[in-house]
């Protein structure tokens, strides 16, 4: 099994990737707006300059100037296509054009089949259109490309709860947490899994047709079906996540194959060993809360166990 520790700030990098100098990848927007305006300036045809101008135009929410610029760019031969491509596509999606976005993705695949970003935006688009099961698709080949991918994950979570109910909505979830504890998005991944295993579905605010038009990334999903005033009042317990949890796994972990091979082998051999536990306190590590903080400081051993587990899963 491929590394699935990879630090979340990788999506990031991942997202906007910019090969530049590193000194304008880190200018803040204001100084980057005028940093890549006097390159455009003083070379127009530059492909670097002109992405580098088009991703502050996004960055700035200037959705039009960044489509524009982009497209510009799209049928020039250089290192930079596949970037202007998916600039150009998330425009089109921040701008309410699925339609677009869809047929600019499907073209860039058949290009790169192996780029992970087109399926997972074409995903996105999908989902904007209510087209759940396309969707799936779509995220499924993100897994299979990139395990170490947990945006992927999370929309697949969100994409399998939506359409009908699935039982294994909260494994992606699951398994997109596991590394990612402290993740931003961690707590509202947290409480949608707690929804899930505890039948409170009436505390997830699903976005229909008008909040799908804002949707731009699974963060905007997770954040809207956290929108309730439910969430804002709800604290994790750990007597319930912690049995909640290994009482899940238990019970799916044997019904994974069908739905991911990385899911399948990672949850067989975590059912299959004693670590359940230890997991399901890892995954509250972002809350501080005081008995998780009380566990940890009492079960050295078991954590020490579970880091030589996982060591041998990565290598795997």
């Amino acid at each position: 099994m491929k590394n699935i520790l990879l630090p979340v700030a990788c999506f990031f990098l991942l997202v906007f990737p910019l090969c530049a100098q590193e000194d304008s990848l880190n200018l803040p927007l204001d100084k980057a707006f005028v940093f890549f305006r006097e390159k455009v300036k003083a070379n127009p045809e530059s492909p670097y300059a002109s992405y580098g101008l088009a991703r502050c135009y996004f960055l700035s929410e200037d959705y039009r100037k960044a489509a524009s610029l982009s497209k510009k760019f799209i049928s020039h031969k250089t290192d930079y296509r596949n970037d202007f491509l998916l600039l150009y596509a998330r425009s089109l999606l921040a701008l309410g054009s699925q339609d677009k976005a869809i047929h600019v993705l499907s073209e860039a695949i058949c290009e790169a089949p192996e780029n992970v970003l087109f399926y997972y935006y074409r995903a996105i688009a999908y989902y904007k259109n209510g087209d759940v099961s396309r969707a799936i698709n779509d995220v499924l080949t993100c897994t299979r490309l990139k395990e170490t991918f947990s945006a992927a994950h999370l929309l697949l979570g969100c994409l399998l709860y939506e359409k009908n109910n699935d039982r294994r909505a909260a494994i992606p979830l699951y398994y997109a947490l596991f590394g990612n504890a402290k993740a931003p998005w961690a707590a509202q991944a947290t409480y949608m899994i707690y929804c899930l295993l505890a039948f409170r579905h009436e505390n997830l605010v699903v976005p229909f047709r008008e909040e799908r038009l804002k949707i731009r990334e699974v963060e905007d999903i997770l954040a809207c079906y956290c929108s309730s005033p439910a969430y804002k009042e709800w604290q994790p317990s750990v007597e319930h996540f912690v049995p909640s949890t290994t009482s899940y796994l238990l019970e799916v972990a044997g019904n994974l194959r069908s739905l991911a091979s990385c899911y399948d082998a990672f949850f067989s051999s975590l059912v299959s060993s004693p670590h359940l536990v230890t997991f399901s306190y890892y995954l509250l590590t972002s809350f501080s809360l005081p008995e998780v903080q009380e566990w940890y400081k009492t079960h050295s051993q078991e954590l020490s166990s579970f880091a030589e587990w996982i060591d041998r899963v990565i290598k795997e």
